[in-house]
């Protein structure tokens, strides 16, 4: 969901607030990621993130 926020390579932002949207969304995945990579460590395992950013939704699942 977050490559809808970000533009292709090269392209603009469309304004600044498209752009503190884009960077509140990467750190919403770095910290999804880092909350699976603790649970991994802490339970073992792999652990699976899903975000929808237009539910407004973060899972953290382990994987099977």
């Amino acid at each position: 969901m977050l490559k809808s926020l970000i533009p292709a390579a090269g392209g603009a932002l469309p304004c600044p607030a498209a752009e503190e949207m884009a960077k509140a969304a990467r750190q919403i995945d770095r910290d999804a990621a880092s909350i699976a990579a603790s649970l991994a460590i802490i339970n073992g395992g792999q652990f699976r993130v899903d975000i929808n950013h237009v539910a407004g939704y973060v899972l953290v699942v382990r994987q099977s």
